[in-house]
């Protein structure tokens, strides 16, 4: 159970560390905006892969 524990802390401890330098909220506003030229269909294809890659 300690193992667990430690486990999922570090997963969280990562995340709160990643936010701030991937910062989503800045990241959708850029995207929208240089994938204005884009269909509705190539736009969401482009998400699709860049969250692909992210993973």
């Amino acid at each position: 159970m300690k193992d667990i524990t430690g486990f999922f802390s570090w997963v969280f401890i990562t995340l709160i560390t990643l936010l701030p330098i991937i910062n989503p909220f800045s990241t959708a506003i850029l995207l929208l905006g240089i994938s204005s030229h884009l269909s509705k269909e190539e736009r969401n294809h482009q998400i699709t892969l860049a969250c692909l890659y992210m993973a």
